[in-house]
């Protein structure tokens, strides 16, 4: 992937920006304008191609084959990072990558003498990325993330401005000492923080590991509640009239019935965060988050519901439900004890559900991971199941809107733990 995020975009960005210096002046009808670009240039160029360009360079270009050309090349950079990818997947991307490189000749070397510096030899090494993948795997085998990580980490052990070589290979000795005594013995468990167990085991997902601001209920094994956490939480009547609604919806009764049996009193905890179990993401609500502006919002979520599927008013059927994705802010966490009658099903009766306050976004069921999702508004409050909630989602703002950024599909990333 450094030859995307070292060359071609960094390439790419200069041409779009009138400041590719090959080109010594040579003009085009694909550049933005620079007061444009002031506003969103970013270092790390693989992850602002994968998920900030589409968004942020829409309807910037005169003409809109630049950007349908940049979204191509952002497609086959995400077949090349696909965590399995199949032969067939190979010659797709062979096909798609050899229709790139011939459009991008056409748009920007256009076969004029003074355009040539724009075909350079890393635009030509794209063609042998389908041969690189069938001789060593998907692109993710191969990365070197890896090695970049450990030379910062060399670096960091680097104690004496006098000697630092030597300091640097003796650190290694030691290191490399530990190490063997760890193995040979077989005491990694013994010399591992506890809070970094799970993250040695292949086979802990550290969701058994929990600490004094944690709790699981054993219905809701992938959702580990995080403070802060209020024990005498009384919701609000409009939380309380969504949470009926939403159980109304839910039993197939009405909100009369559901309102007889759930007594208020029945919603007496909230949570401000929730961690998804086997090493998932940590989620906050937006009341916890409050008014901070400079901090990371993990506020907004990927959720999935079942909805009706609409039908012909003369046509009499049974309902038919289908699974659809769905954002929006998490607002509250509230954990609700189901009261032991004999009106609550036997799933619901005399159980704990932990249920999830969001203000939707108004994305019409697109599903971002598939296509550019991008909303201006959000809709009323709803009540729905916090295991609905799969993944935290990012938003980019720009020119009136915000376009989603959904990472929960099965392309892989560097995640690194110290």
């Amino acid at each position: 992937m450094h030859l995307a995020g070292h060359n071609i975009i960094p390439n790419l960005v200069n041409l779009w920006m009138g400041k590719f210096k090959p080109l010594k002046g040579v003009k085009g009808d694909y550049e933005i304008p620079e007061h444009i670009w002031s506003q969103y240039t970013a270092e790390a160029w693989i992850f602002w191609f994968l998920y900030l360009m589409p968004i942020l360079l829409q309807n910037r270009f005169e003409n809109p084959i630049y950007y349908e050309h940049a979204c191509a090349l952002r497609n086959i950079f995400l077949a090349t990072i696909q965590f399995t990818i199949t032969r067939n997947d190979v010659e797709a991307l062979r096909i798609n990558i050899n229709n790139w490189v011939r459009a991008y000749e056409l748009y920007y070397y256009r076969y004029e003498r003074e355009r040539l510096p724009v075909c350079t030899l890393t635009v030509h090494a794209l063609l042998h990325i389908p041969d690189d993948i069938l001789w060593c795997g998907p692109a993710w085998m191969a990365w070197v993330f890896y090695g970049e990580r450990f030379c910062g980490h060399l670096q960091n052990q680097v104690g004496s401005r006098s000697a630092p070589y030597a300091n640097l290979a003796n650190r290694l000795l030691y290191s490399a000492y530990l190490t063997q005594i760890i193995y040979r013995y077989n005491i990694a468990d013994e010399l591992t923080l506890p809070n970094e167990l799970a993250q040695l085991d292949e086979n802990d997902d550290g969701d058994d590991i929990l600490s004094h601001f944690e709790k699981k209920y054993e219905t809701y094994p992938m959702s580990i509640l995080r403070s802060p956490h209020n024990s005498s939480y009384i919701p609000s009547a409009d939380e309380y009239s969504r949470i009926v609604r939403y159980f109304k919806q839910v039993l197939e009764t009405d909100e009369a019935s559901v309102k007889a049996n759930l007594p208020i009193s029945a919603i007496s905890e909230s949570w401000g965060k929730v961690r998804i179990g086997s090493r998932g993401d940590l989620i906050w609500t937006s009341l916890v988050l409050g008014e901070r502006q400079n901090q990371r919002n993990n506020s907004f979520v990927q959720y999935e519901v079942e909805v009706q599927v609409p039908k012909p008013r003369k046509k009499k059927a049974p309902p038919e439900f289908q699974r659809q994705v769905f954002y929006g802010q998490l607002n509250r966490i509230l954990v609700c004890n189901i009261p032991d009658t004999p009106f609550w099903h036997r799933n619901f009766h005399h159980t704990t559900r932990l249920i999830a306050i969001i203000t939707p976004c108004s994305t019409k069921g697109k599903d971002a991971t598939r296509e550019l999702v991008e909303y201006t508004h959000s809709t009323a409050m709803i009540a729905t199941d916090l295991q609905t909630i799969s993944a935290v989602v990012g938003r980019v703002g720009t020119r009136g809107r915000y376009g989603l950024i959904d990472r929960s599909d099965n392309t892989t990333r560097t995640t690194f733990v110290d």
